[in-house]
């Protein structure tokens, strides 16, 4: 089907792609198989109007495998694509420093989710925003289980999927906008340091 995120006709049946992430020191992987970090790069590169990625967290650190992603994000927004971003709250004293590069750019909007305690209480591993994928121009979209993170490409052998069709992305934006639009989301302004919540559940004497 060529490269995951470039040429699609309007009309055509979803067309799916297997991509996968293996770390450079891991002899195992599949040559004809497309690298997440290049999946990535093509469906933000050939954006022409929106771009809307949902991920747990974005980290980086310079130099590092994550640059040319968030490079190539600041590039498009730069051009006039509207990029908005949602992640959760819970990475933020980790995640700072990209958040800061990314939402003190004209054109991105990052928000994040800060889901209450439920009311039965603490619940392990729950109540976050989870969810990994990424959705450019309402016809592309990419869906995996790893984080934005530089650590994924280095530490990580993941299978993850592109789907070039309109349905699909249909139904990942109304999810997109339904979280964006949630009662628990806040905007990240630039500059301002967020301290996660607490996911520990307290004992009767807190």
């Amino acid at each position: 089907m060529g490269r995951p995120g470039g040429g699609f006709m309007p009309g055509a049946p979803p067309a799916f792609q297997i991509v996968e992430s293996v770390p450079e020191a891991t002899a195992y992987g599949q040559p004809d198989v497309p690298r997440t970090q290049q999946v990535w790069l093509d469906l933000i590169s050939n954006a022409q109007k929106r771009i809307d990625l949902a991920a747990f967290y974005i980290s980086n650190q310079p130099g590092e495998a994550l640059q040319p992603v968030l490079d190539a994000l600041i590039a498009r927004a730069r051009a006039g694509i509207a990029v908005r971003i949602l992640l959760d709250a819970n990475f933020m004293k980790q995640s700072q420093a990209a958040y800061d590069l990314l939402r003190g750019q004209p054109g991105i909007e990052v928000k994040y989710s800060a889901l209450p305690e439920a009311p039965q209480g603490f619940i392990p591993y729950a109540r976050v925003e989870h969810c990994k994928y990424a959705v450019a121009d309402g016809r592309r979209s990419y869906i995996g289980t790893g984080n934005w993170s530089w650590s994924y490409f280095e530490t990580t052998v993941d299978a993850s999927l592109f789907i070039a069709g309109a349905a699909p992305a249909r139904t990942l934006e109304a999810i997109f906008e339904r979280d964006w639009m949630g009662r628990y989301v806040h905007t990240i302004e630039p500059g301002n340091l967020y301290k996660a919540p607490d996911l520990q559940p307290k004992t009767h004497s807190e």
